[in-house]
């Protein structure tokens, strides 16, 4: 069996339940709702990234991965990547730690 056989294998047995995936999708939901609530006025894109996207999360060990995404021409966000990641965190703050 070659390498790429093999990880396939190992992946597909690790993969998440229907319960987790649930447990997943609803906590993007939440935290797109608190980003998009938060930044109504420029109107930013959440997506799923990392393993998620990439199709390799794993049972053993995961997390949720989540981008978001603000139009470049528009500074309610913040001015700078600083400022928006600063922001970003505050806002998601009274909900996570």
């Amino acid at each position: 069996m070659d390498v790429e056989k093999y990880l396939e294998q190992v992946l597909k047995g690790q993969e998440l339940s229907e319960e987790q995936i649930e447990t997943l999708e609803s906590a993007r939901d939440e935290v797109e709702e608190l980003i998009s609530n938060a930044f109504a006025d420029c109107n930013p894109t959440i997506g799923y990234a990392g393993s998620r996207i990439k199709g390799t999360m794993n049972n053993i060990s995961y997390d949720l991965d989540l981008t978001s995404y603000f139009p470049h021409d528009d500074t309610s966000a913040g001015e700078n990547l600083e400022e928006i990641y600063n922001n970003v965190r505050d806002c998601l703050s009274n909900s996570y730690i």
